[in-house]
């Protein structure tokens, strides 16, 4: 069995269909960045924290979807409009696939940003 490269370990890539996902690059994050403004203010809309989101998967999937051309569209290079054009199951498997690999970005952002909020919240 060959050993993986040091660059393999740290930024690993799964390939689905002709698509090849990655972690979010700091660029990615950057353009990326007023999509997840926007996706915290529909979670807050629907109610759904840092604190019930695991309860709450039936509500953030409305809540995420609108969004998910945008994410899709800079996490593998393509317009939105292959997005749109992709085959739904390509596209749920791709968007899992993201949320994977960055959960970790995902669930230190979204904390920060619900207990900035709370406490904001409380202190008016």
């Amino acid at each position: 069995m060959e050993a993986k490269s040091a660059s393999e370990i740290l930024f690993p890539e799964v390939r689905i269909g002709k698509y090849v996902v990655r972690p979010w690059s700091w660029g990615d994050i950057m353009d990326l960045t007023p999509v997840f403004q926007r996706v915290i203010k529909s979670f807050g809309e629907a109610g759904i924290t840092y604190d019930n989101i695991e309860t709450r998967i039936p509500d953030m999937i409305p809540a995420l979807m609108p969004f998910t051309p945008e994410i899709l569209s800079v996490t593998l290079k393509i317009t939105t409009e292959e997005v749109r054009a992709m085959d739904a199951s390509v596209a749920s498997i791709a968007l899992l696939t993201v949320f994977n690999q960055n959960i970790e970005y995902l669930k230190n952002s979204f904390g920060q940003v619900t207990a900035r909020t709370a406490t904001a919240t409380k202190a008016t």
